[in-house]
């Protein structure tokens, strides 16, 4: 009788949109890219800006490096942007004027 031994299952190998494997820099896009959003933010609002113009060059930046870096693939980064688009304005669209 023949001794069976158990392999272990390969892990699956992240590829990028072409079927490559993907590269360190892919793989930090995504992370870079929140960072940078969350720094330009966070920085303190300069005069005559208002804060949704803040809020959408840390956006552009965003989308800048994800799109560089194809930290995800085109159609994701798409939906992402469009999402953060309505969360980041939402509350400025939404606030009474007075």
């Amino acid at each position: 009788m023949e001794a069976v031994t158990a392999t272990p299952p390969a892990t699956p190998k992240q590829t990028n949109s072409k079927g490559n494997e993907r590269t360190t820099l892919q793989k930090l896009g995504l992370p870079l890219a929140l960072l940078a959003l969350v720094i330009i933010v966070m920085l303190p609002q300069p005069e005559g800006l208002p804060i949704a113009g803040q809020r959408m060059l840390g956006l552009l930046v965003f989308s800048v490096i994800l799109w560089m870096t194809e930290g995800v693939s085109y159609p994701v980064s798409a939906g992402v942007i469009l999402a953060m688009m309505t969360l980041f304005l939402c509350d400025h669209l939404s606030s009474p004027r007075t």
